[in-house]
């Protein structure tokens, strides 16, 4: 089975997958195709940023533990650390790795007031 918002991709040939969905991604549209399909295990690490997004998704609304689906490849606690950017920085200081000087803002006015003092480690 390939879920894929893109149908000019080559992804979507019928001799990749025995069953292509052309649907949005988004949780919504992924939980009645997994519901349909039953599949043991997903990869989601081959979809780039929206695969790992949607794996994170997938795993917070528990529609994997329901119908016990296996997240292969990277572990979601792995993803998580990797894809935000306070927890990495915190994993690479405890590997002691060097990270370039960064401040994490969430908003304008964070932005805007960060860009007048230094970096920090």
């Amino acid at each position: 089975m390939l879920v894929n918002s893109n149908p000019a991709t080559i992804m979507t040939d019928t001799e990749m997958a025995d069953k292509v969905y052309i649907e949005p991604l988004t949780l919504t549209g992924l939980k009645p195709i997994l519901r349909a399909e039953h599949p043991d295990a997903i990869l989601p690490t081959l979809g780039g940023q929206t695969g790992l997004n949607l794996a994170r998704e997938l795993v917070g609304d528990g529609i994997l533990d329901e119908l016990h689906i296996e997240l292969l490849g990277t572990k979601m606690d792995a993803i998580a650390t990797a894809e935000d950017r306070e927890l990495f920085k915190e994993l690479m200081a405890q590997l002691h790795e060097p990270v370039p000087a960064s401040l994490t803002v969430t908003t304008v006015a964070d932005a805007s007031h960060s860009a007048m003092r230094p970096a920090t480690q």
